[in-house]
């Protein structure tokens, strides 16, 4: 419970900062003092993306402007639908508990897939950022 709440204190306070995506790759402890599976595949790729939080896209832009450009305009409507999911599953469980039940397996084996794809889609939305900054920047 110690080490769970450092790295909750960590994730909203300090991930801003130089280095600080590593210090959420305590997942990784967590999990081996029985933290269990979803703080490990949460934690981790929480950590692996802040790492580069801030970090310059030089090397990224390689993803064409076509896939880009998809990716950029899935990044809020897959956070939404995967926040929205939270909230929705929480009310199923309540109300029809065997779905939900059913549900489970499928589930949990999608969202490593659904992160890393809002992970992708919000590096899609910073390179389209960047490359209409540079583009508009040439223009002048």
């Amino acid at each position: 419970m110690i080490l769970a709440a450092a790295t909750l204190a960590w994730a909203t306070a300090f991930v801003h900062r130089p280095h600080g995506g590593l210090v959420l790759l305590l997942a990784v402890v967590q999990f081996l003092v029985g933290g269990g599976f979803t703080t490990f595949r949460f934690g981790l790729l929480a950590g692996i993306a802040g790492t580069q939080a801030g970090a310059p896209l030089t090397g990224r832009t390689r993803v064409g402007p076509r896939l880009s450009g998809l990716l950029a305009r899935l990044w809020p409507w897959l956070l939404v639908a995967s926040l929205a999911w939270a909230a929705a599953s929480w009310v199923i469980a309540a109300i029809v508990g065997s779905l939900m039940l059913r549900l489970t397996p499928a589930v949990t084996a999608a969202t490593p897939f659904i992160l890393v794809l809002i992970l992708l889609s919000a590096l899609g939305h910073d390179v389209q950022q960047a490359r209409a900054a540079s583009n508009q920047a040439a223009r002048y």
